[in-house]
């Protein structure tokens, strides 16, 4: 989205005592590591997997001093990761992904 331009740090603020966190994959994580800037988010399961490219806090304390860390970030190291991995991510990269699981489990069934 066109929005995302105008941020210096993206952020995920969610309440973290909701049942619903426990199971959610947010599509804005996918948007904000494709900015390649510095991603801010509360603690749950599925951010973990991108815990290498996202600042995780567990409680508000955390979250502001992740903050102000993301605000100084000049890394162009964890630019290109984040923008990596949300280009592992695409659909067509997760198509081609499982196509060839398939033609594997093809020509070893044949």
């Amino acid at each position: 989205p066109a929005y995302l331009q105008y941020m210096d740090v993206c952020c995920m603020y969610y309440l973290t005592n909701n049942i619903w966190i426990q199971s959610c994959n947010p599509k804005k994580t996918l948007e904000y590591l494709a900015t390649g800037k510095p991603f801010v988010c509360v603690d749950f399961p599925e951010i973990h997997y991108f815990k290498d490219c996202v600042y995780i806090a567990k409680n508000k304390e955390e979250f502001e001093t992740c903050l102000k860390t993301a605000l100084h970030e000049k890394s162009t190291e964890k630019t290109n990761a984040r923008i990596k991995v949300a280009q592992e991510h695409t659909w067509d990269h997760i198509a081609q992904r499982a196509g060839a699981l398939i033609q594997a489990a093809i020509n070893k069934r044949n």
